[in-house]
């Protein structure tokens, strides 16, 4: 039953006097008009199913753009250098002790490493042993070999100085609660462990190398709370006696920091007499890079025991990266041309709800497999993106005096739609004699991060400075970006039909056109409501006439019968 039905209250008279079957002829007159509010329904699917189908291209473009253009996932990102200069790294000997990685700037070679030392942070050793303990234990329960206990008093908390920020330690906490107080707090930069094995405590600074501070006393105040300075005029510190006191942790237990410190020799480096050069490199911390060579050192070599390193170029790696990258736009560009010439069926419209409730659950799929075929078919929005991304592949990269073709990558036949073929040979070659010039050609850039408020001159001469993966970048921008431009406006796919978990799910275009269509349905049913109420009276009406004439009817039929 249509919507409007559902409301009617108004006494009827179904052909009670006259015989007529007055619903059924209510219900004929009415489907003419009914085929009006289906027609607004089917026109609402359509929006619908065309929202839909843009989203599912954006949804393919944020696929594509995650995987080549996060900067948080250096492995694909197309933008960056150690996309395109790949380097292996092997070590023997020391294993246990360091591990390598490379980055771009890498120079192959051999590398004979020392570790003579590693980073250190600042560290006290608690002087006590606290036997039995686990995290859970309460630090009032803590007792030291002669069984004292620490006074929280009164107050039942006392405050302990870490690097001059003061922490306030509750007789109810516990030693894990204890150490997320302590390694939780920024300002004091500092993290306190405990080991069941030895059963001390330790606290140390986060930070690592000779310049670490760890600092747990107090500045010395007189009787009138001034500070005391010393003969140099800085300021007097002594002791605390707190909680860290208590738990063996004092000044005069302290380990500075120290820097790590490593000795390399390049490629069997020697002097004039024939000794080899180690070249000396400190370290604040335990992982640093030097000439394109990431060093994680873990432990310290032992006398004549020396890592020795290989950097070799891995060509492979960059060739599978681009294919990779070949293979995925491909596959998009597929997908987007089969969106442009997807076949539309005009014969199957969206089905109305009596037309499905005549048909099986696989007929209604099948109909609107093709009702829903072609949404898209010549849109301008996805023309404007193959051709956008077509022109990035093709156009001189100004200051870049090769192309894709001169690297291996071509397009085919003009009815392929721009798909790409790679020659991994030629790529190869081409990686191997010019790696600076591939590099160059997909990720020039002017160094300027994507505007989408450029002016049209601005927007053309960055495109032409560009490299072919930026343009590709700023070419996704413009369609699915989140973030608004100076007229107010995301990108052009998100104004046109939204994203899910973005505010343009709701505020977008063919949004407002739904929305617009829900309203003419509202006031189309109002309509056809107030139709049929009018002639359910005119039928009524006529029903009551003839009633009260067959009652007339009757009365003179008696009338003229006492007569005879």
């Amino acid at each position: 039953m249509p919507y409007y039905l559902n409301s009617i209250n108004t006494t009827r008279f179904s052909g009670l006097a006259s015989g007529i079957d007055t619903e059924t002829i209510i219900q004929d007159l009415m489907k003419a008009e009914n085929m009006k509010v289906d027609k607004l329904k089917q026109e609402k699917q359509i929006v619908e199913w065309r929202r839909d189908a843009y989203r599912e291209v954006t949804n393919k473009l944020r696929t594509f753009k995650d995987e080549f253009f996060d900067i948080t996932k250096p492995s694909n990102y197309m933008l960056s250098s150690n996309t395109y200069k790949n380097y292996r790294a092997t070590i023997s000997g020391a294993e246990d002790v360091l591990s390598i990685d490379t980055n771009a700037d890498a120079v192959p070679g051999i590398y004979n490493v020392k570790v003579n030392s590693i980073a250190q942070s600042a560290k006290i050793s608690s002087a006590k042993h606290f036997e039995g303990l686990s995290l859970n234990t309460k630090v009032s329960q803590l007792k030291d070999a002669e069984g004292n206990t620490f006074d929280f008093g009164t107050q039942g908390s006392t405050e302990i100085i870490i690097n001059g920020e003061a922490i306030t330690v509750t007789r109810d906490m516990t030693i894990s609660q204890l150490m997320n107080e302590i390694n939780s707090n920024k300002s004091a930069n500092a993290r306190l462990t405990y080991s069941s094995i030895t059963g001390k405590f330790v606290l140390q600074s986060k930070n690592t190398g000779e310049n670490a501070t760890l600092d747990i006393s107090v500045i010395q105040r007189d009787d009138n709370g001034d500070i005391v300075v010393d003969d140099n005029g800085n300021p007097v510190r002594i002791e605390n006696d707190d909680f860290l006191s208590f738990l063996g942790i004092t000044s005069n237990k302290i380990e500075t920091g120290q820097n790590a410190v490593i000795e390399v020799n390049v490629n069997h480096e020697r002097d004039e007499n024939g000794v080899l050069i180690y070249h000396k490199i400190e370290s604040s911390t335990n992982t640093f890079v030097k000439d394109g060579i990431i060093f994680n050192l873990y432990d310290t070599t032992i006398d004549s025991d020396i890592a020795t390193i290989r950097i070799t170029e891995d060509i492979d790696a960059t060739v599978d990266k681009i294919k990779n990258f070949v293979d995925k736009y491909n596959e998009l560009i597929d997908e987007l041309n089969n969106k442009l010439t997807e076949k539309s069926y005009r014969d199957f419209p969206p089905l109305t709800d009596d037309q499905k409730s005549e048909m099986s659950e696989k007929d209604i799929e099948l109909w609107e497999e093709k009702a829903k075929s072609g949404l898209l078919r010549n849109d301008s929005i996805i023309q404007g993106i193959v051709y956008s991304m077509r022109n990035a592949l093709i156009d001189n990269v100004a200051g870049v005096d090769i192309r894709l073709s001169d690297i291996g990558i071509t397009t085919g036949k003009w009815y392929e739609h721009g798909k790409l073929y790679l020659d991994e040979d030629k790529l190869r070659q081409a990686i191997s004699e010019a790696p600076d010039k591939v590099a160059e050609l997909f990720m020039k850039s002017d160094g300027e991060p994507y505007n989408p408020d450029l002016t049209i001159q601005e927007r053309s001469e960055r495109y032409s400075n560009s490299g072919i993966a930026q343009r590709i970048s700023d070419i996704l921008n413009d369609y699915i970006r989140t973030t608004r431009n100076q007229g107010n406006k995301k990108g052009l796919l998100l104004e046109k039909a939204g994203i899910v978990g973005d505010v343009t799910e709701y505020q977008n275009t063919l949004n407002n056109q739904i929305k617009d269509y829900e309203e003419r349905i509202e006031k189309m049913n109002e309509l056809l409501y107030k139709r049929e109420e009018s002639y359910w009276k005119k039928f009524t009406a006529m029903e009551k006439a003839i009633q009260q004439m067959n009652v007339q009817s009757m009365w003179l039929s008696q009338q003229l019968n006492m007569g005879n």
